[in-house]
This record gives structure tokens, sequence and C-alpha cells, in this order.
């Protein structure tokens, strides 16, 4: 459920000589655990495509989805906050200098008290929540009780959220696990956690749903969780030798360590993430379907962070707090360098690949069953939008972690927070106008059924006008000679009288409102639509915003870490940047021109949308990355060869 960012692998660019924090082993062996992390991952990602695929083929983009994507706001919420991520981070360089000092039975210790207060601290938690999941549920969906029309959305919502509140229990639990097999160098098991979890997901979609209906999603996902994310974990600890036992003893001076540490690096971990449900908030003033497509487009940018930037940043932690046990400044300096650039090569060419085929990848995952073709255009300006930060999400996550190797949590927090209070202005400008319009809005249409309303009651007034009119007639009818025919005319003329003022009245007030309707209605089709490109172009605006605010962060961090490394090779990095960034520029124009000759050959042959669809990503993406491929060859750029040795050396491994 939380997502973090990564890093790819040191490769023999730059070496690790002995005696500075590792020699050849050392790098040998981070290099194979970044492989296998990011191979995980890659399978973990690749799934989560097919488990959003398979939501959106069978339950397209709209008020439901929207309440299944809010239904993970209020877990997201007590995850972020105290996640397992902020465990893991904090767990692993305490474990790590214990064991450095032999001291296992004190690093077991610590576990045993961590696990056993998560237990009971979380599961008060839970329970407070579950019993208050609607009021959380309208607190962090607010745009989703605006008005009768959105507010089934949360009936829907709150009972999926009290299915999923549990789940945390066995990510918390979870996360301690997978931190005690980081120390290790155990990376195999808690990478197959989100593979086992979004299995899960995808067998709730396609077995439950038959009889849960979208309930079945939630279902599915607290198997994964259980299994994924606690029971085989837990398993394998055990089998490492690792003994818990039930213990309370929070004062213990270990556990004091984790205490201090847990709250300013759950914050940092967190405050980063917690975009997700920013932007899960003020998506929900937009329009149906909105939330949907925006938390779509998330996934589908996290594809790429997945498998690159993850995989390095969970392989690399323990590599990095093994050199801050040892002192040694300058091993993690280059470390921290060559992963930075590695990392740079692979995400920068990512977001422009991402960017430039964002409604062909959209088509080929997404558009099938329920979800339209105009899901895919509502989905792919987010998507664009969102594509612009890979590359920061992806750095971030890694020098986030420079700092939990050297201990220091506050640094991370701090920015994280100034970065979150501007993050949250940004999409308060944006969403702004739209929920202006949208009052608007409110305010016409009640306006145009108070006028119907009136018309309904002015109506009745006619009727006897039509009736005075029928007396005409048959007076008319009537006139003859004589006595009867005085009488005709008299009753003629007070009928016509009668006629005449009450036609009058009655047609000035009626003319009046309609009048008065159809100004109103006019109005209020104007306003609807400028509602809707507001709120169209609120979608791309609420992606842009998330991506300016990583690279804020982003550089940030950059710059804070650097100070504390004394520098951080800073000119070589330039360099690398400066190359990757020409190579990415002749990716974008062979790509931009494959994906117009592709939109004119199929506007000559046309095929199924999703055949087009694959054939321009296909052509266009790889005509684009060999280009690229091409280009830093040709610049000789030091981390293509970095990424070949990893594919080479996992080939061997």
């Amino acid at each position: 459920m939380a997502t973090t960012t990564v890093q790819p692998p040191t490769g023999p660019a730059a070496p690790t000589p002995p005696g500075a924090g590792g020699g050849s082993a050392k790098s040998s062996g981070m290099v194979r655990a970044t492989a296998l992390m990011m191979v995980t991952v890659l399978l973990s990602r690749i799934l989560g495509v097919l488990r959003d695929a398979i939501i959106s083929h069978y339950f397209g983009r709209g008020p439901q989805t929207d309440a299944y994507n809010a239904a993970f706001t209020v877990p997201d919420l007590l995850f972020y906050l105290l996640q397992s991520g902020a465990l893991s981070s904090t767990i692993v360089p305490i474990l790590t200098e214990y064991r450095s000092q032999g001291k296992d039975k004190s690093a077991d210790k610590t576990v045993s008290i961590v696990a056993s207060t998560i237990f009971v601290f979380i599961g008060l938690l839970i329970c407070i929540m579950w019993i208050n999941a609607r009021a959380l549920t309208v607190l962090l969906n607010p745009g989703f009780v605006a008005d009768e029309a959105t507010l089934h959305r949360i009936a829907l919502a709150v009972p999926l959220t009290r299915v999923l509140l549990p789940a945390q229990m066995f990510f918390f639990l979870g996360g301690l696990m997978m931190g005690v097999l980081y120390s290790r160098k155990q990376f195999l098991i808690p990478a197959l956690g989100p593979v086992i979890y979004n299995s899960g997901i995808i067998f709730g979609g396609v077995v439950l749903r038959r009889w849960l209906g979208i309930d079945g999603l939630v279902w599915g996902a607290i198997a994964g969780a259980f299994l994924g994310n606690f029971l085989i974990p837990f398993l394998a600890v055990s089998r490492l030798g690792v003994r818990l036992r039930p213990s309370l003893d929070v004062t213990h001076p270990a556990a004091m360590k984790v205490w201090r540490m847990l709250l300013p690096i759950g914050l940092g971990v967190a405050l980063p993430n917690i975009d997700q449900m920013v932007n899960k908030a003020f998506a929900s003033y937009l329009g149906p379907g909105d939330t949907t497509a925006i938390m779509n487009a998330y996934r589908l940018m996290l594809l790429p962070i997945g498998i690159f930037a993850q995989a390095m940043a969970l392989a690399i932690f323990p590599t990095l707090s093994g050199q801050a046990a040892e002192k040694n400044i300058a091993a993690m300096r280059r470390t921290m360098n060559q992963s930075l650039r590695n990392i740079l090569f692979l995400t920068v060419p990512s977001s422009a690949l991402m960017f430039l085929l964002a409604v062909p990848i959209i088509t080929v995952l997404y558009q099938s069953g329920q979800y339209s073709h105009a899901d895919t255009l509502a989905t792919a300006p987010a998507l664009k939008a969102l594509s612009l930060g890979i590359f920061a999400w992806s750095c971030q996550s890694l020098l986030t972690r420079g700092f939990y190797a050297l201990q220091n949590s506050k640094v991370p927090v701090i920015s994280g927070a100034i970065v979150s209070v501007i993050f949250v202005a940004m999409n308060a400008s944006v969403v702004h106008p739209v929920i202006g319009v949208k009052t608007q809005v409110d305010a016409l249409t009640s306006q145009v059924s108070t006028l119907q309303e009136k018309i309904a009651l002015v109506q009745p007034l006619l009727q006897p006008a039509l009736d005075t009119q029928r007396t005409v007639g048959l007076a008319q009818g009537q006139l003859g000679s004589g006595r009867r025919q005085a009488e005709a005319v008299t009753t003629l003329g007070d009928a016509q009288t009668s006629l005449t003022q009450l036609t009058s009245a009655a047609q000035d007030r009626m003319t009046s409102l309609t009048g008065q309707l159809d100004l109103k209605n006019a109005q209020l089709a104007d306003s609807r639509s400028r509602l809707d490109r507001l709120a169209e172009r609120a979608v791309w605006e609420l992606g842009l915003t998330t991506s300016i605010a990583a690279t804020i962060h982003m550089l940030a961090l950059y710059f804070l870490l650097r100070r504390r490394f004394s520098g951080l090779q800073s000119g070589r990095l330039l360099s690398s940047v400066g190359k990757i960034l020409a190579a990415t520029l002749a990716l974008c124009v062979v790509t931009k021109l494959a994906l117009v000759g592709c939109n004119m050959a199929f506007e000559a042959a046309p095929l199924a949308p999703k055949m087009m669809a694959l054939i321009t990503v296909l052509v266009a993406g790889l005509l684009g990355i060999g280009t690229f491929v091409g280009v830093a060859v040709v610049l000789k750029i030091g981390e293509l060869q970095s990424a070949v040795d990893l594919i080479r050396r996992k080939r061997a491994g």
C-alpha cells in the first residue's frame, strides 16, 4: 500500500576500494542484491499493473472506483504516519550496529519489545479508527459530501475502509520482520511481499468479485497482506534463529533508541508519500471518476520508480548503514554519488517516454470493458504531469536513506514538513477555482429548480382562462334573435372581459418566469461547461504540483546531504546529468517522430485500438530507447556500462 522511492546499482564504474567500507566482495554483493530487488520489484509492478487493469475492466472509472480508492485513505493515514517503511529504516542501522558488536541477544530483545508494543498500540488505533471510519473518511475526502450527487460515494467507501483497517497490523509487524531480514542482507522474502499482496487483490477481482462485487478486492487485499507481508517474513525471521518473546519493556535502552528515531523517521518517510492522500482529498472536489484517474496515473508513474529506484534504495541501505557504522564517510560519498548517477540514467529517459506515450500506454493497460477511450483521455494528463517527477521521487528516497544510515532523522522530517505545507498550498490553489464554479453551479441549479416549481404553480391559473374560452364559444353558438340574443351578447361580453384579464395576467407571469428560466438555464450550462474545463485542467495541475513538490524536496535533501558528507562529487554528477539530458533530448525527438508516423499509418490502415496502441508503444518506445543508448555510447556515459554489468552479474549469479 505504501510507496517509496528508490535507486539503481553501484557498478564497476566506481568500485569501493578495500579498506574503504567494503571491497569488491561487498560491491558485488550490493549489485546482486540490487539485481534481485529489481527483478522481484519488476514482478510486483507487473502484477500491480495487471491488478489495476482488472479493476478498470470490471469496474471502469466512476463513483464506485472513486469509493474504492477513498477506502484506502484512512488505512493509509495510519500506515504513512507510523509505517513499516519507518520501522525498517529505524531498525536496520540499530540491528546492524548490535550485530557488528556481537550483541545478537540484545538485537533479538529489541525486536521483541518493538513487536509487542506495536501489537498493543496499533491494535488500539485500529479499533478507534474502525469505530470512527465514517467521520475519518469524510474528513479525508471532503469533496464527497459536497452535495447529494457525491454523498453516496462515502456510503460505498466506509464498509470497504473497515475491512481494510485490520490489514495494517500485518503491514506494521511485517515491516518490522522485513527490517530484521534487511539487516541480515536477506532481500528475497521482503521483495515477495508486494507480489503476494497484489496477487491477493487480483484474486479478489477475478474470483471473489463474482459473489462480493467490488468488496472482493479488499478481502483479497486482506489475504495478501497477511500472507505476503506478515506470515512469510515471520517464518523467515524464525528460521534465521531470531527468538521473539512477548515483552513490553518499553524503557529498555535499545527500545528507547528505537522510539527516539521512530517518530522523526516515520514522519520523514511518510511526508513524501502523503502526497497521495492530499491529491485524493483535493481530487474529491472534482468530477466523478477524477479521483480514480489520478490514482491510476499515480500507480503507473510508480512503475519505473519501483523497478529502478525502490530496488536500489532497499538494497543499498544496509551497505550505507555498514559504512556509517565504520565511520567511512568517503565510502558513503562514493556509494551515494554512483547510485544517484545510475538512477538518473534510468529514470530521466523513463520520464520522457511515459510523458510522450501516455495515451497509448493507458490504452494498452487499462482500456477495456468498462474503461472507455474517454476514461483514457481523462487519465492521460495526470500521467503526463506525474511522469515529470519520476527522477525526483527516485533520487529522494536514496538521499533520505543517506540520513537514516547516519541515524540522523531530523533533516528529512523538517524538509519534508516544509515541502508538504507548500504542496498542500499548491493543491488548494489548483482546486479553489473549481470549488468556486461548483458553488455557482449548485446555486444556479437551485434557482432553476425554484423557477420550475413556480411555473408549475402558474400553469393551473391558465385553466380558468381556457374554461372561459369554451364558455365564449358556447355563447357564440347560442346567438339568435330577440331576448335570447341580448342575453347571449351580455354573457359573451362578460366572458370576454374575464378571459382577457385572466389570460393577460397568467401569460405575463408565465412569460416572466420562462424568460428567467431560460436565462438561468443558459447560465447553468455555461457554468457547467466552465466547471468541466476547470476540472479537466485541475487533473493535470494536481499531478504537476506533485512533481514540483518532489523536485523541491529532492534538491533540498541533496544540498543538505552534500553538506553533511562534505561534498558529493557534484562535478562528476553534473557532468553525467548533462550527458543524460542530451541523450534524453535525442530520445524525445525520435519518439515523437515515431509517434506521428504511427498515427499517420493507422489513419490509412486502422486496427483495433489496443493493437494500434501496443504497436505504437513498441515502435516508438524501442526507437527512442535505441536512440538513447546510441547517444549514451557516443557520449561515453559510464552509467550505461554499470547497467550492462548489472545485467551480466545477475545472469552469472
